[in-house]
């Protein structure tokens, strides 16, 4: 590269203005030779993204149209800027640039507006809209068929989904850019649903009311489509129930490591119980009669004495061998296999939750068993087994609470 361009460079790199103008002192024709050069990057190119205002502002004044040239990463001046978020030079930019500057788009198709949403810039989404054409802009797309609503949900931005909602809001076709599907026929509610982004769901339901409509599917009837059509508030109640498992579960759902270190804990405790229970459920040579199991006889002493006080034996734990091995190893497999459906699956906030109280619970009962084939007093188990069960209770009492609140107050 020759000397001068490099220096150039070096200056477009420091912000130094001083050594731009002395250059151009020096050469009248160097930002013009830079379009000569082997490399596609022009000064302007490292300066908005290095943020250096008034360097941008003196290249502007002399070459505007090197707003519009893309570098061979293929981004224009004005994406770099953006994704950077250097408000003052996007704002340059747009000031001194074409009118359609904002609309510009880079090797992957995407707009200055794309890159703000995806990078949640609040400022710059503000400034971008005000000096572009809101329809245009906001109805622009990716090669992927993402408007800039997918892509704030695509990348977890609920700031700078909401700022875009309420903008769309104000313009025609609302609920056709929020319905709006992408290359992979997903909507943005179905990516929102899909990735728990509660604070959207809570958005869209509560800011459009009935106005934003669902289409599941499509038909096509003389020459026309007809979508069948589904409420927004008809998913409420599952939105509700999906809303209080997750907040009632965040602290583990959020935690990314707890749940699968205590489901791989659970899962090796039982597959080891399983495969050699303790002497008291299984001997080897002991044979097991299942003749001796007689649900209803328990159902009805339990019913006449829950808490095991006056009758002897009320679970058949020890007078019968069969009840304790199959009652053990159900409970215990139950266990096994709610923790192993936990580990790749802890980050369900319906599923983790409902594994979880399986195999606690299946756990705890493993664990009674075993209790009540050898403890000395029925009433003393019993005892441990309700004071037990009811430490367990609030992982489901909580979520019905919760639940008949949110069902009280409505969506």
């Amino acid at each position: 590269m020759d000397q001068r361009l490099f220096r150039l460079f070096e200056a477009a790199t420091m912000g130094d203005v001083a050594e731009l103008k002395a250059l151009q002192n020096e050469d009248k024709l160097i930002l013009r030779r830079v379009s000569l050069s082997s490399t596609a990057e022009t000064p302007l190119h490292v300066a908005s993204l290095a943020g250096h205002v008034d360097f941008v502002r003196e290249i502007m004044k002399r070459v505007p149209s090197f707003a519009q040239e893309l570098n061979r990463d293929g981004f224009a001046p004005i994406h770099l800027a953006t994704a950077a978020g250097h408000l003052e030079v996007v704002r340059e930019l747009l000031n001194k640039g074409d009118s359609d500057l904002c609309l510009l788009k880079d090797k992957a198709g995407r707009t200055p507006l794309h890159h703000a949403a995806m990078k949640g810039r609040i400022q710059i989404i503000d400034e971008l809209l005000s000096k572009c054409p809101h329809q245009k802009a906001m109805d622009q797309v990716t090669p992927n068929g993402e408007t800039v609503l997918h892509l704030t949900v695509k990348n977890s931005q609920f700031e700078a989904f909401k700022v875009l909602f309420q903008a769309s809001e104000k313009l025609e076709d609302h609920k056709g850019r929020v319905n709006a599907k992408d290359n992979e026929g997903k909507t943005v509610l179905e990516i929102v649903n899909a990735t728990n982004q509660l604070q959207v769901l809570d958005l869209i339901r509560h800011q459009s009311g009935d106005q934003i409509i669902i289409v599941e599917e499509e038909t096509q009837l003389d020459g026309k489509v007809e979508g069948k059509q589904l409420d927004l508030k008809a998913k409420d109640v599952f939105i509700i129930i999906k809303d209080i498992f997750t907040d009632s579960w965040g602290m583990y759902l959020k935690d990314k490591d707890l749940l699968p270190v205590m489901a791989a804990m659970i899962a090796a405790a039982t597959f080891q119980a399983g495969l050699n229970p303790p002497p008291i459920i299984w001997q080897k040579g002991v044979q097991i009669d299942t003749k001796c199991i007689n649900i209803a006889h328990f159902f009805k002493n339990y019913m006449k004495d829950p808490f095991g006080l006056n009758i002897k034996d009320p679970f058949e734990l020890r007078s019968c061998p069969a009840s304790r091995f199959y009652g053990f190893m159900v409970c215990n497999t139950l266990a096994f296999a709610s923790s192993l459906v936990l580990i790749p699956y802890h980050q369900q906030a319906l599923l983790a939750p409902i594994m979880i109280i399986t195999s606690l619970y299946t756990v705890l009962y493993t664990y009674l068993i075993v209790l009540g084939s050898i403890f000395p007093t029925v009433s003393g188990l019993v005892f441990t087994d309700y004071v037990v069960s009811l430490s367990l209770i609030p992982l489901i009492c909580v979520p019905l609470v919760v639940m008949l609140k949110r069902l009280l107050k409505g969506p």
